[in-house]
This record gives C-alpha cells, sequence and structure tokens, in this order.
C-alpha cells in the first residue's frame, strides 16, 4: 500500500512538472528511477541512463517519432503555444479540442445571452 502511494505521488510530480514553466526545476531521471523501485523493478534493467535516453531520443527523432524541438521565433520573442488561436479542424464541435480561447461569449443582445438586457429589471 505504501509503495502505491508513493507511485502515485511521483506520477502526480510527473505531471506537475510537464508544466514548461516548471519542468526546469524537475529531475525526470531521478523520478522515472524512483517509480521503477516503487513498481517492485529494476530501474537499472528498465530505465536508460542520462546517456542512452540522449542517443535514444536521437534515433527516435530521426525516425520521425519525436518531434524536433521548437525554434525561437525570428524576432527573438517568446514562442506561443502550438495552435494558439486557432482551433483545429479536428473539433467538429468547433470547441478546440478544450481549449480555451478568447471569445466566443454571447453578450447582452446575442442569441445564446442568458442575462437580462441592459436596463431592464434594474433597481432604480
Amino acid at each position: 500500500m505504501r509503495n502505491e502511494v508513493r507511485s502515485q505521488r511521483l506520477l502526480q510530480l510527473m505531471q506537475i512538472g510537464s508544466n514548461p514553466a516548471l519542468a526546469p526545476f524537475v529531475k525526470f531521471p531521478v523520478i522515472l528511477r524512483e517509480i521503477a523501485h516503487s513498481f517492485d523493478l529494476d530501474a537499472e534493467k528498465f530505465v536508460n541512463d542520462e546517456r542512452e535516453a540522449l542517443r535514444q531520443a536521437k534515433v527516435m527523432q530521426a525516425s520521425g517519432m519525436m518531434q524536433a524541438p521548437p525554434q525561437a521565433p525570428a524576432g527573438g520573442g517568446p514562442t506561443p503555444p502550438e495552435g494558439a488561436g486557432t482551433v483545429p479542424p479536428t473539433s467538429p464541435a468547433g470547441t478546440g479540442n478544450s481549449q480555451i480561447g478568447a471569445g466566443g461569449a454571447p453578450e447582452p443582445g446575442m442569441p445564446g445571452f442568458s442575462g437580462r438586457p441592459p436596463g431592464e429589471g434594474e433597481i432604480q
């Protein structure tokens, strides 16, 4: 039971570390080895060390299994998130696959607005 709780916490830490702002602070190789130990697995057998992981990443990138890291824009500013401001064509409802974007909320007088029109029912 203790190992199960520990493995869940380690997995949650990996999820938190997937945030690009927090990723530099997380030691992913250490977490992977600890997860293997909490699953009662030999980490040396199942988890690559840093050198082997880099070699494996190059092989995967060359075979097209992994995307190249994003390039900085020509202006030197921050890179916008992939697909920012667009609705992917795979979203039949036009919702952007659960991505929140600007706009889209109905305003007073528009179809779908559920509030009172301005000036109606206000206390004077």
